[in-house]
């Protein structure tokens, strides 16, 4: 498995507060001044609120204001970019799952990093977002239904260089003290072609 030696850009507050972005532009340069030869990585999100808190951004949006305020900002100072695809639940149609929207933040936000010198990576979310009205607190993140997790991968992958998660030690390691981890592992190892067997193998 390889390793990357990188500086990731943490933010978890809402991105498009021009403070934010203002800071994590300056980090941006210092590193190409002063370590040139260190990648530099950030992971924001799509979707999130816009200023109103209310309404949503769309694909077009984001580029739009991520693009104006940021990514052109920070063009040839940012290497790698995965953004936390944030969609939970794939469409269904009689039993078929269908892409639900990511290909065209994809295709879209893929345009504008092009554009800026920044390669589009893929941060899939592993876990599942709580459903409001369903009985589930707000604060509670199981681990993420198969399906979606097929729905994510299949879209990505024609789009992205590269797909990581974060979640990956809480919500698919074998090693969890939830039993739902190991078998959401074992379905991803089925989508790629691999046999699930070798999870004993690696862990045992």
């Amino acid at each position: 498995m390889p390793c990357y030696l990188y500086l990731n850009l943490t933010e978890q507050s809402y991105f498009p507060a021009l403070l934010v972005a203002g800071i994590v532009a300056e980090v941006l340069k210092y590193m190409r001044q002063n370590y040139p030869q260190m990648k530099t990585f950030m992971s924001p999100s799509f979707g999130g609120p816009l200023g109103d808190m209310a309404s949503q951004y769309t694909p077009d949006k984001w580029v739009e204001i991520y693009g104006k305020y940021f990514f052109e900002r920070v063009a040839g100072l940012l290497d790698y970019c995965a953004p936390q695809d944030k969609i939970a639940a794939p469409a269904c149609h009689y039993g078929e799952i269908l892409d639900n929207g990511l290909a065209e933040w994809y295709i879209k936000v893929g345009k504008l990093f092009e554009q800026c010198g920044v390669e589009l990576w893929s941060n899939i979310e592993t876990f599942q977002r709580p459903f409001p009205g369903h009985g589930e607190p707000r604060g509670v993140f199981r681990q993420g239904d198969y399906r979606s997790l097929y729905m994510k991968l299949a879209e990505a992958s024609p789009l992205v260089k590269r797909i990581i998660t974060y979640e990956f030690f809480s919500c698919m390691s074998p090693n969890t003290e939830w039993g739902s981890a190991r078998r959401l592992l074992a379905r991803y190892l089925e989508i790629i072609g691999k046999d699930p067997a070798i999870i004993d193998d690696i862990y045992s």
